[in-house]
């Protein structure tokens, strides 16, 4: 078995995030600052594949019931099982909801 340093883990952490914020600004520089992309959206805001997976079951639960224009319904509902929502002012809530709503829900009301 391969023992790893914990320095050696911090220092795998470090460039995976330095990669990562590379990719992000790639993308922003091929398709200019307006996100038009759930996922990319995720990758900007730090959002994990489990959160975005998270995010769209929520949606589709409850978007046959309430608009994704009633803020405060959906902040109280993602929020509760996605914490790192609460970083997002409301403007870049609204521009999440639409772009989760257009990419992954077929029922709009």
């Amino acid at each position: 078995m391969i023992k790893v340093k914990e320095s050696d883990y911090d220092l795998t952490l470090k460039k995976l995030y330095e990669e990562h914020k590379l990719l992000v600004s790639s993308l922003f520089e091929i398709f200019g600052d307006e996100i038009k992309s759930a996922s990319l959206f995720c990758l900007e805001n730090g959002i994990s594949i489990r959160e975005r997976d998270k995010i769209i079951l929520l949606l589709i639960k409850f978007s046959a019931n309430h608009s994704i224009y009633e803020l405060d319904f959906w902040k109280d509902t993602l929020i509760t099982g996605i914490p790192i929502l609460s970083e997002l002012d409301d403007k870049e809530f609204q521009k999440m909801l639409i772009l989760f709503s257009d990419y992954y829900l077929a029922y709009k009301k």
